[in-house]
């Protein structure tokens, strides 16, 4: 007996597209949306409904309906074996709407293949086919959740021919983000229950750039539709987090994941769903693999089927010494269909893989060591849940100690090696998704002429933005055709179309990232990655084109590189000089209409500087008017985008009407202190009770402050000082002038690239009103001892730390020497 089966979605397994007195048209609906559409010739009875035995006829050869479930029909043939007698390759047409995942046969002289309709055995053609079915073995039982149908009755009469020629499928492709999100929307709202408390949630500490991913669910942290969803919103939080670094995984009340929840399973609403949670969890592990931070998996209590899957997808696992691992699907009639199987293989091999995949068997910690299955056991037996969690956040940092680029390309690298040759690897840099951005090995340098070259102004002209270096970077982007080859070129006038987005939408942001020739004549970057990463941040916010980050952090070495000669040398007595970085990206198509840019313009200029102000470091006044505010929640305040600046140019002018150096940005009716001009803002308070300083900045919590990378590394380096309490909330004016009145305000400064740090002296309201701010002139006295024992003159004890960074006086990860090119 030959056998021809299909694994059809519940229902309809038959339904009925077109009829006529002689015939109907058909279509078969299979899972994975591909449609079997035939046309049968058919006797009608009185009520116009096929009738007749369970019997159907391929090319004329009788074939009984052996059984007809939910999701299966089978077909028994009795047609002969001799070779003359095989079945017609295009007796049977198949139209694929997407790609079949379970269409397979079985018969003695013919085989079904997804790219060949009916193809017969290797006797009749050795032609090489792709099969992308996987073979569904014959089972007894219905699937639980599948609805029942009734077998179609069809007459004895019955022909099958052909409609359309066999359309070849092609490869699986990865489901796309929209498709990805109707499944979210429709598992999400489906399967809610009242009250339905998160089942994954995300902790985030800046400090140390750790993500903590907290499983909690009611069945054992089991895998439902609702913890898929919070996955999926989890993963991409962390994405957009560019202070990220490495994310550890662990199960709430000490136990990791039991694998998919038997009770969501059985609640499922039909086949479909069940198919719908599998791609979703598909897509999770496969994006947070794809992380560019390093994962860890804390695995205590038990990793079972999904949760064991879930486990082997991050980068790194600890196992406490009491739990267990296991690949259980086939106690349940399954496999390990997330990934988890091919990354097992992957990570211990094909042979101890197909062991533990076939078994069963649970895996204690101190096995899934020997074979490479973790990395590390923390012994359980005195620590309670709290101090594990803490062992692994250790265990974490230990393997974050690169640069942010560093880890990104050590992920990339690592992915890359799991499905690419090693050359394509060596050559393939850091992308988040591959082909999108420009590559530095694509650089075209053309260097300017001796006779082009410009003279360089001496330190004592170098006013803050006024000169620019010989040569600049471009590359250009095309919808249609994604980026141009990237340019060094001369510095020279654009040319932009008058109708350019940039021109009358103001589409276009900016960065300002500094490059330092030190007391030992090295030239170095200070935070340029972290600069590189707000101006791709502040792109996607004007919806325009992603780039590589690292790609554009080497162009930008060699750019600087080619003009190194500009940046001014660092000598005794001259005042603190630099290299101006300004990387700026526009949309320039020429288009009236307000939509996103479907050309835009990404290019670097070099600047040497001087101070920003041209009195050096001395305090400056500051004029604020409440009824203008710079940013407001919901705003783009967080995004580094010119047209941020230009509304703030007005009452720049008017404070320089009234004498005065800068604005201070108020907002809400409270006064809240925000921003000083271009600058974030620091206030120094003192404690009584403690004798500590608190240095107190505004949050970014409402997207309203601009993320200073000075204003960062302040922080980062304050928290060090014992004597120093950091802390990120509100000012208003009215706590200012009560501080004063207490004597406990210290000093209030503010900070950026341009000027590092700027000490402010007073602020004069627009009625009129004007608040004196501490300031203590320790010009004189600038020596190290002097700052430290009085402790409270922050201004000068931060720009010291800083400054002592970037000219090389102390090595520091945040000061990245220049490639040698």
């Amino acid at each position: 007996m030959n056998l021809l089966y299909l694994c059809l979605t519940s229902k309809p397994l038959l339904s009925i597209k077109k009829q006529s007195a002689h015939y109907i048209r058909c279509s078969l609906q299979t899972s994975e949306r591909m449609t079997i559409s035939v046309d049968i010739r058919y006797h009608f009875t009185t009520n116009h409904r096929p009738y007749s035995q369970q019997a159907i006829y391929l090319n004329n050869n009788p074939q009984r309906i052996l059984n007809s479930r939910a999701d299966r029909l089978i077909l028994g043939s009795t047609f002969s074996s001799q070779p003359t007698k095989q079945p017609d390759p295009s007796a049977l047409a198949i139209k694929m709407t997407n790609k079949p995942r379970y269409l397979s046969s079985s018969t003695r002289d013919c085989s079904m293949t997804i790219d060949g309709g009916l193809k017969t055995s290797s006797q009749q053609s050795n032609k090489r086919s792709t099969n992308y079915a996987s073979t569904k073995h014959l089972s007894n039982t219905n699937h639980p959740n599948s609805p029942q149908i009734q077998p179609c009755r069809l007459p004895d009469e019955v022909n099958v021919k052909t409609i359309a020629n066999v359309q070849k499928s092609v490869a699986p492709v990865e489901p796309s983000r929209e498709h990805i999100e109707n499944i979210r929307q429709i598992l999400k709202y489906r399967y809610a229950k009242v009250n339905d408390e998160q089942e994954v949630t995300l902790e985030k500490d800046h400090a140390s750039g750790i993500g903590i991913i907290r499983i909690k669910s009611a069945a054992k942290n089991g895998i439902s539709p609702r913890m898929m969803c919070d996955l999926l919103d989890t993963i991409d939080e962390l994405y957009s987090w560019p202070q990220g670094k490495g994310v550890l995984i662990y199960g709430h009340n000490g136990f990791f994941c039991s694998g998919g929840d038997l009770i969501s399973v059985r609640e499922l609403a039909n086949y479909e769903d069940g198919l719908k949670l599998a791609t979703l969890m598909q897509y999770n592990l496969t994006r947070l693999q794809s992380l560019p931070m390093i994962t860890l998996s804390l695995i205590q209590g038990s990793a079972l089927g999904g949760g064991a899957e879930l486990a082997v997808t991050t980068d790194l696992r600890l196992m406490t010494k009491s739990s267990r691992l296991g690949y259980v699907d086939c106690r349940a009639g399954s496999v390990a269909a997330w990934g988890g199987g091919s990354r097992l293989v992957q990570l211990i091999g094909s042979s101890r893989a197909v062991e533990l995949m076939s078994s069963g068997r649970l895996v204690e910690a101190d096995e899934a060591l020997s074979f490479g299955l973790i990395n590390s056991i923390i012994d359980d037996s005195n620590l309670n849940d709290e101090q594990i969690l803490a062992e692994a956040k250790k265990y974490l940092s230990s393997h974050l100690i690169g640069a942010d680029p560093a880890i990104v390309a050590i992920k990339s690298l690592v992915n890359g090696a799991r499905t690419l040759p090693l050359e394509q690897i060596v050559r393939q840099p850091a992308y988040y998704e591959p082909g999108d951005s420009f590559r530095a090995s694509d650089l075209v340098t053309l260097p300017c002429s001796p006779a082009e070259m410009k003279p360089k102004p001496s330190i004592d002209q170098l006013l803050f933005g006024h000169f620019f270096t010989d040569h600049m970077f471009q590359v250009e982007w095309d919808h249609e055709r994604g980026w141009s080859t990237p340019l060094i070129t001369k510095v020279h006038n654009l040319e932009v179309h008058p109708g350019s987005k940039v021109l009358h939408y103001a589409v276009q942001a900016f960065e300002g990232a500094k490059a330092f020739r030190g007391f030992d004549n090295r030239i170095r970057f200070f935070r340029l990655d972290a600069n590189i990463k707000r101006l791709l941040r502040s792109s996607r916010r004007l919806a325009l084109p992603d780039f590589d980050e690292l790609e554009l952090m080497r162009c930008i070495h060699k750019l600087v590189h080619l003009d190194q000669d500009w940046i001014p040398e660092l000598t005794s007595g001259s005042p603190l000089t630099s290299l101006y970085i300004r990387p700026t990206i526009m949309g320039i198509e020429p288009s009236l209409g307000v939509a996103s840019s479907r050309k835009s313009l990404l290019y670097v200029l070099l600047s040497p500087v001087g101070p920003y102000f041209k009195t050096g470091f001395k305090p400056v006044t500051l004029y604020t008017d409440p009824d203008f505010v710079r940013a407001w929640p919901g705003g783009a305040g967080h995004a580094k985008l010119g047209a941020n600046y230009a509304p703030t140019i007005m009452l720049q002018k008017q404070a320089e009407k009234l004498g005065l150096q800068q604005v201070l940005w108020l907002y809400d009716t409270d006064m809240k202190l925000t921003e000083v001009g271009t600058m974030n803002i620091f206030v120094s308070i003192k404690n009584p009770q403690t004798g500590k300083i608190h240095l107190v900045t505004p949050p970014l919590t409402d997207g309203i402050i601009l993320p200073g990378i000075t204003r960062d590394s302040i922080i980062k380096i304050a928290r060090q000082w014992d004597d120093v309490v950091v802390e990120e909330r509100y000012v208003t004016i009215g706590e200012l002038q009560q501080l004063i009145h207490e004597e406990r305000l210290i000093e209030v400064f503010g900070s950026g690239t341009a000027c590092i740090v700027c000490p402010i002296n007073g602020i004069q309201m627009k009625d009129g009103t004007k608040i004196k701010i501490p300031f203590t002139d320790v010009t004189k006295e600038n020596n190290d001892e002097f700052i430290q024992e009085k402790g409270t003159f922050l201004t000068k004890r931060v720009l010291k730390a800083i400054t002592d960074i970037q000219y090389g006086r102390i090595p520091h990860p945040w000061a990245q020497e220049l490639i040698e090119q």
